[in-house]
């Protein structure tokens, strides 16, 4: 692996040794480690183990470890790892601790880091494609205007624009990129949404500022056409991801010969049937609509089933749903 690499660790010991396991088998040239230090007392016996995997594995030559010693938080952390990272390397690649990357995935990273150094218009590169391998997208790179951290990374001259704070100027500057960048309303209300809890601090993160950033420069990102990466973080020891998300189920279940993939059923039921209120033709807006509306007869419908009455009710949602005009 020709690439610097830095590995953001915080307080899973098997994830991070698992990590450096297939690190080792690259020879980086280049290692740099970040540990946030432990949020809770219950975080410190983990931590003390990540950190002690993290000594152990210092036998890869050039390689820097910083620790912290009190906790960052999940946008802080990040910042300051990447921060460090970024004041001694032009470019690199990302991992966090509960990424597995394929042995494919470095040499890919490697190719892209290095052919788009000069090209303004990417913002990132990313090991992740959310597709099932099956599906053959034609090329071995696409461009998407969707930031994955999964896997990812950077140069120094994208970064160097990163604010974690967003002040009245950049509101105002990412709410015209939102804008700009969404082709439905659907999805300029998720994402105005996502940017009115960074200005209030609802939510400690770090990425989203990363997406709006792209988006207010006009840029794009790299990704494979066929996944190069196993997310193993999912789970009740998780910060953002709880429960498997539909398209990592998919990927893990292959086609068959013989038998239906749910994931080309869906994707058949949404794209073609969805559209009759359109006169056949697809339509974003009325799609994004659509599948706004199951959400919300989804919730109605769970709250209904927990009532007495039931019958009649769940009649009438699914009238409504399919055969309104």
């Amino acid at each position: 692996m020709k690439s610097p690499l830095l590995l953001i660790c915080h307080r899973r010991p098997e994830l991070t040794q698992r990590l450096f396991n297939v690190i080792k088998q690259q020879e980086p040239n280049c290692v740099y480690v970040f540990c946030d230090g432990p949020g809770s007392e219950k975080d410190k016996e983990k931590v003390r183990k990540t950190q002690e995997v993290i000594r152990v594995s210092a036998s890869i030559e050039n390689f820097h470890v910083r620790l912290e010693e009190r906790n960052l938080g999940c946008g802080k952390a990040v910042k300051t790892a990447l921060d460090w990272f970024f004041s001694k390397n032009e470019y690199g690649v990302i991992l966090e601790d509960d990424i597995c990357p394929d042995q494919k995935f470095f040499h890919f990273m490697d190719e892209m880091l290095i052919r788009y150094k000069d090209d303004n218009s990417i913002a990132s590169v990313s090991g992740f494609c959310p597709w099932p391998a099956f599906i053959d997208l034609g090329s071995a790179e696409i461009r998407t205007k969707y930031f994955s951290m999964w896997g990812w990374g950077t140069w120094a001259r994208v970064w160097a624009n990163y604010r974690l704070e967003v002040t009245e100027k950049l509101a105002k500057d990412w709410s015209q990129a939102i804008h700009h960048a969404c082709e439905s309303n659907n999805e300029k209300e998720f994402w105005a949404n996502i940017l009115g809890k960074l200005i209030n601090k609802e939510i400690d993160t770090w990425d989203y500022q990363f997406f709006f950033q792209a988006w207010a420069h006009g840029q794009r990102h790299i990704r494979p056409s066929r996944n190069l990466i196993e997310n193993l973080g999912f789970g009740n020891d998780a910060t953002h991801t709880g429960a498997e998300p539909w398209f990592v189920k998919a990927q893990k279940m292959p086609l068959k010969p013989n038998e239906p993939h749910w994931f080309l059923d869906a994707a058949y039921f949404y794209f073609r049937h969805l559209t009759y209120l359109d006169n056949g033709n697809f339509s974003i807006e009325l799609a994004s609509k659509k599948f706004q509306d199951l959400i919300d007869e989804n919730k109605k419908l769970k709250l209904l089933l927990k009532g007495e009455s039931r019958k009649q009710p769940v009649r009438r949602l699914f009238r409504r749903l399919f055969y309104r005009q």
